[in-house]
């Protein structure tokens, strides 16, 4: 199953909402286009009624206490937030997880639900589409599904893969088909390092940057390549 966006024709521009002196913008998970398969999408896919299918994305300066209550005002189920390997690994061959154990437990607190986007570059190892990168990369995506196993969390591998921001500057421009294998080499060496750490976790491919033709024939590599048989849900 492809996950596609919906129409959006009755949108006349994104909803707003600020949060302390942050501003973020709401909407529906499934207008971030994530790659998904058909494993366990029943087990996670966001009730349609609105807004109970709508998140709010988060980064660190705006995930406290304080702005979750805020994103609990606003009616919404979801929230997205970066697990950032180089937050987690700052120093090489030693986790720390004590922003996200506590993200994790006021979201839990507020029946917040969480698509926790396992990225980026770490400046220990380099890009994860080589080695030692690779490698260090699925510890640490392992190592993220082991300690939230038993929180409510949704993973997704990467942000935007298909972009130049946050793939890399490296070869072609965005949306190439080299970027695409260079992903799907990542995503088939992620996947069952993460479902053996914790068989029950739900796994999906990396949200794309799009609502243009070249990024749908970045995801249409994706698709030939095969990231729906990698095991991702």
């Amino acid at each position: 199953m492809t996950t596609y966006p919906p129409s959006t024709s009755s949108f006349k521009k994104p909803t707003t909402f600020t949060l302390g002196k942050t501003v973020l913008r709401a909407a529906l998970f499934a207008l971030l286009v994530p790659i998904c398969g058909t494993n366990g999408l029943a087990a996670w896919n966001p009730d349609p009624v609105v807004p109970n299918g709508y998140g709010v994305q988060l980064k660190g300066e705006c995930d406290s206490a304080e702005h979750l209550d805020r994103v609990k005002e606003l009616g919404v189920k979801w929230v997205r937030r970066g697990f950032l390997w180089n937050a987690v690994e700052p120093t090489k061959g030693t986790y720390t997880f004590t922003q996200f154990d506590r993200f994790v437990k006021d979201c839990q607190a507020r029946g917040l639900r969480i698509v926790g986007v396992v990225a980026l570059q770490n400046k220990n190892y380099g890009h994860p589409k080589d080695e030692p990168g690779r490698s260090a990369f699925v510890k640490y995506a392992a190592a993220l599904a082991e300690r939230y196993k038993d929180s409510d969390i949704v993973w997704e591998i990467w942000n935007e893969p298909n972009t130049m921001t946050f793939w890399g500057k490296h070869g072609p421009k965005g949306n190439s088909e080299s970027y695409a294998e260079e992903y799907l080499s990542l995503v088939k060496a992620v996947v069952p390092a993460m479902k053996k750490a914790n068989p029950k976790c739900l796994i999906m491919g990396g949200s794309v940057s799009n609502m243009w033709t070249k990024s749908y024939e970045w995801m249409e590599y994706s698709f030939n390549k095969g990231i729906l048989k990698t095991g991702i849900d």
